[in-house]
């Protein structure tokens, strides 16, 4: 017999289908190059320009040295450089800025259709059958990861960490429905970490 904390830790095999749901999305992303999107060059410009500082030990930027024709500029105290950050990183570890922006997206794409899937799924349990419930969360997971706004953002508008962000808003949604159903001091912590994004 599964005890309470068993049945946590078991892995959903539905889990493997929310993920490659984006699957057509990141064959498009995985093209060479970036994709020609309105906002694309800036995020490039802005993922080069966190790495440099990264480089020379500032690991939280608010100063932007080279923006500005090299005056500089205090873009990172009013725009979030947490995209940037993550994508800095993959760079620096060898992965290339370009690849490393296109990284970012598709952990951005699978990392919103599992949290979708996983929100759904906790919202609908119970209502049916557990086998029904994963289907009907997987269902809403589609179309949360298909929605027009994160192909926009993909494609169009090329804004990372407003996909990033999109990305993460599922997972909140899954954390708070776990505090409220009285889940213990981790999920409320998590909860509260997945908020403060």
């Amino acid at each position: 017999m599964k005890t309470p904390s068993s049945r946590r830790l078991s892995f959903d095999p539905w889990l493997i289908p929310a993920a490659l749901l984006p699957i057509i999305p990141v064959v498009a992303l995985l093209r060479p190059g970036i994709a020609a999107t309105s906002d694309g060059l800036v995020h490039l410009l802005r993922t080069l320009q966190v790495a440099e500082l990264m480089k020379s030990g500032v690991f939280y930027p608010q100063w932007a040295p080279d923006f500005y024709f090299g005056y500089g500029y205090p873009f990172f105290l009013f725009y979030a450089p947490g995209a940037h950050i993550l994508a800095a990183c993959l760079a620096l570890l060898g992965l290339g800025v370009v690849r490393s922006l296109v990284a970012v997206q598709v952990a951005s794409l699978v990392l919103g259709s599992t949290g979708a899937y996983l929100a759904a799924r906790s919202l609908f349990r119970g209502l049916a059958r557990p086998a029904i419930v994963s289907m009907a969360a997987l269902a809403a997971a589609a179309l949360y990861d298909f929605t027009p706004l994160r192909m926009r953002e993909l494609f169009s508008q090329g804004n990372l960490s407003q996909l990033l962000a999109l990305s993460i808003l599922p997972w909140c949604l899954w954390a708070l429905l776990a505090v409220a159903r009285g889940a213990g001091k981790g999920s409320r912590a998590a909860a509260a970490a997945a908020v403060a994004r």
